[in-house]
């Protein structure tokens, strides 16, 4: 779905003029759907049967390196006869003597989609996936051979010591809240590795594929997160039944109230959906099947899970689970973290909603991005 550009269509046309193909028929102008056009508005054009992107800076400039046009077309332009795949540029509008009144251009369409989620076929395979991961590290390979000079790109950048800058700026950061001495940082900060070159006997896996075996590490990571979230929560449950049992208050014990049945009754639910979730992961793991989508969920549910689970063992507690004569309040600190590490809750919610909208896109049911796809 798309929406009104929100500028002078017809005065567009005008300036395009002879320019394009499809002169002297209507152009039509139409803002893409939701998800893209982050750092820059997107725009499909439409003249005589073509199809083309325009592209402009948004309404409300965040990062004005990132809405360079300018900058944009320069590239483009210089990865042209090159085996780099990009859009081709065809025209590039100022703001001095443009339609709209802001710099923008006007690239060749380039069919195909941003491969996060569920994957569209031949994509959804395990070789799918694999060749589109090898297609990707060709063309960072072809980038990176591109005579950039040559091509007129001396100038766009700073590449002599990027390095050193990079550093020097996450350490100006982290001095800005630095709250303790970490020796170690600044130690590893003072490396520069130069020139390395690794014999081919010392080389772990294959060459190119440290980013893929990060990323299978990871996936497989998060339910080893699962498992010892869950064991955690297990444990916090049972201390908080053992002194709802040994406790009493007004002359009743603690496990005679309702309202901590209820609490009990919350953990133990939420515990059991975190096994199952887990359980069904595992599963899936084992029989080579995607796992993305049910990571992303249950790495997100279980944070909370353990969270709320330790957080209502030290309620019951009282002021004793805030000492440190019980491991809760340790307990309570330290899982907070799982709401940070392997992608943090916001980016996993982010993740999953995207993909349950492609999936109803793509099957008319989301059934696929919420576990319906065993059952």
């Amino acid at each position: 779905m798309g929406s009104e550009p929100g500028f002078d269509v017809a005065a567009l046309d005008e300036w395009i003029g002879g320019r394009l193909p499809g002169h002297g028929t209507p152009l039509t102008a139409t803002r893409m759907g939701e998800g893209t056009g982050e750092a820059n508005a997107l725009y499909w054009l439409r003249r005589g049967g073509h199809v083309w992107v325009l592209r402009r800076p948004p309404a409300v400039l965040n990062a004005p390196g990132a809405s360079d046009m300018n900058r944009e077309w320069r590239i483009l332009t210089a990865l042209e006869g090159s085996p780099v795949p990009h859009p081709a540029p065809l025209l590039l509008g100022r703001t001095e003597d443009g339609p709209l009144g802001t710099p923008f251009l006007i690239m060749a369409r380039v069919d195909g989609f941003t491969p996060v989620g569920h994957l569209p076929a031949p994509y959804d395979t395990a070789q799918g996936r694999r060749d589109l991961g090898f297609a990707l590290v060709d063309a960072l390979a072809d980038l990176a051979a591109l005579p950039w000079q040559a091509r007129g790109l001396d100038g766009l950048g700073r590449p002599a010591g990027f390095l050193d800058r990079q550093v020097s700026r996450w350490l100006g950061q982290l001095d800005r809240y630095r709250t303790r001495d970490i020796p170690e940082l600044d130690w590893i900060a003072g490396w520069r590795i130069r020139d390395l070159r690794v014999p081919h006997r010392n080389l772990i896996g294959e060459v190119g594929g440290g980013f893929a075996m990060g990323q299978h590490r990871l996936g497989y990571g998060r339910i080893r997160h699962g498992m010892w979230s869950i064991a955690k929560a297990q444990r916090a449950l049972d201390l908080a039944a053992a002194y709802a049992l040994e406790r009493a208050t007004f002359g009743q014990p603690l496990a005679g109230r309702q309202g901590i049945q209820w609490m009990l009754a919350d953990c133990a639910r939420d515990l059991y959906i975190a096994r199952l979730m887990v359980l069904h992961i595992a599963y899936k793991m084992e029989h080579g099947l995607d796992i993305t989508q049910e990571n992303s969920i249950a790495k997100n549910f279980i944070a909370g899970m353990l969270s709320s689970v330790v957080d209502t063992a030290l309620q019951i507690h009282g002021a004793l689970g805030y000492t440190m004569d019980t491991p809760l309040a340790a307990w309570y600190a330290e899982v907070r973290m799982q709401h940070l590490v392997d992608g943090p809750d916001e980016v996993h919610r982010w993740k999953t909603g995207r993909s349950v909208l492609a999936a109803q896109r793509e099957h008319g049911s989301t059934a696929s991005a919420a576990g319906g796809d065993l059952f």
